[in-house]
């Protein structure tokens, strides 16, 4: 459950940033190929091959070469090398990082994209009008960094939450939690009628979104960036450290709640954990993200079912929709069809367009449309309350010693593991602070 960080480029190339008009295209083109990639997300495959046909209308010899291979197994992150590489893509689908920069002292190592990032070789799309259809501040907060935007984000998603059976909670009188104790409440009745409350693929790491949800709630905060710098200086410079009382309320609450597992949650892999989930009526919860409510509903489709992040604090306020930014196309410079590259884009972003996207990804919109899918209604009070945040994270040094990132380090937790959490908070301190040495100390 870890999120990646990038290092965002301060600028584009001047060529391409004094046209910030969205370049015209002849009404005729022969034989040009315009090539876009993402990950396979099937419902988002659909709708970008109906967009893709309505520009190609629009556009006589234009061919779109769609290209897109499952983040499973690494077959994306080849797919994507292999383009980088080539430099032979026009239209990249990338996980939007966010605008926080690692501090310098970290002396982080850059992946393929961040060195595209920081060689400016990213166009900076903030001024073309086709931003003008995005929600104020979503793109900014998605991919901008020195007062440039880098991509536009068309999906983000709830994260650290559960999907959950309607007529199980009708049947035991349960509603969805607003509190810690709420939460514990309804999977304490719902075992205590034999029924497995959290369905979790824990091959996968997905038991760190409880965990994950716990954290976020316990620091409150106006801007995650900001506290995010403020966390990392402090543990870098050992001025707070795993062994803090906050720690140890958040992996106590977490193996609370591991004692409404699955029984074999360590074995379960995500990538059938939500049609399995959705197929059986043993657990009433799918520890999970909301990006998968389509695969929920193509598995089972008579299946009455919500979605609700799970509240990590029993203070309502501090308990907030966790945001996961998601899909976000961004343009290299150096792409071939770079002006082609800005009118597709545009076109994307049309409200029609977007809304037609909407309709099948099912994602907290980025544009100015509502989404009436029915796994999303709590979601939907929450974005109308002003109450979502981006989640947060501790920076790691480079190559981390196996326990050093204590948010991570659930499985070792007994009974699954062989450690207490107070043995864990003690070796994960050590190790962090063994590894995490800042730059030029």
């Amino acid at each position: 459950m870890k999120r990646g960080r990038w290092v965002l480029a301060g600028g584009a190339t001047a060529a391409l940033l004094a046209a910030t008009a969205v370049p015209a295209l002849a009404n005729t083109q022969k034989n040009v190929t315009l090539v876009v990639a993402e990950w396979t997300n099937p419902p988002a495959i659909k709708v970008t091959q109906l967009i893709d046909q309505k520009f190609e209308k629009l556009h006589p010899g234009v061919t779109i070469d769609l290209q897109y291979a499952p983040t499973a197994q690494g077959a994306w992150h080849t797919l994507f090398n292999t383009l980088l590489q080539s430099k032979r893509v026009d239209v990249l689908a990338q996980f939007a990082p966010g605008n926080f920069v690692p501090p310098s002292y970290m002396n982080e190592s850059l992946n393929a994209l961040q060195t595209l990032e920081s060689t400016h070789q990213l166009m900076d799309l903030k001024h073309f009008p086709f931003m003008k259809y995005f929600i104020p501040g979503i793109q900014a907060g998605a991919a901008g960094i020195n007062g440039g935007i880098y991509g536009a984000e068309m999906a983000r998603y709830g994260n650290t939450g559960v999907f959950y059976n309607k007529t199980m909670f009708a049947k035991y009188h349960l509603s969805v939690p607003k509190t810690w104790n709420q939460f514990i409440h309804v999977c304490a009745v719902l075992q205590k009628h034999n029924i497995t409350p959290l369905y979790v693929a824990g091959q996968s790491n997905m038991e760190g979104m409880v965990f994950n949800a716990i954290m976020n709630a316990q620091f409150p905060r106006a801007n995650t960036t900001k506290l995010e710098y403020q966390l990392d200086n402090a543990f870098w410079h050992k001025k707070t450290s795993w062994n803090s009382p906050v720690w140890k309320k958040i992996m106590t609450r977490y193996q609370q709640a591991s004692k409404y597992f699955e029984p074999n949650w360590s074995g379960v892999a995500q990538l059938n954990a939500p049609g399995q989930w959705a197929a059986s009526s043993s657990a009433a919860m799918l520890v999970d993200g909301s990006w998968d409510g389509w695969t929920v509903k193509t598995a089972n489709p008579k299946l009455n079912f919500g979605w609700f992040p799970i509240p990590g604090s029993n203070k309502v306020k501090n308990n907030k929709l966790f945001v996961a930014n998601d899909l976000t196309w961004v343009i290299p410079t150096w792409a071939p069809q770079v002006n082609l590259a800005i009118q597709y884009l545009a076109f994307f972003s049309q409200p029609a367009n977007y809304r037609l996207w909407e309709n099948y990804v099912g994602s907290l919109p980025t544009e100015r449309v509502s989404s009436n899918l029915p796994w999303m209604t709590t979601e939907n009070q929450f974005v109308r309350q002003g109450r979502t945040q981006t989640g947060m994270s501790i920076a790691m040094p480079k190559n981390p010693p196996p326990l050093a990132n204590f948010t991570g380090d659930e499985s070792q937790l007994s009974p699954v593991g062989q450690y207490s959490v107070a043995e864990l908070q003690k070796l994960a301190t050590q190790q962090f602070q063994a590894a995490a040495i800042p730059s030029g100390s």
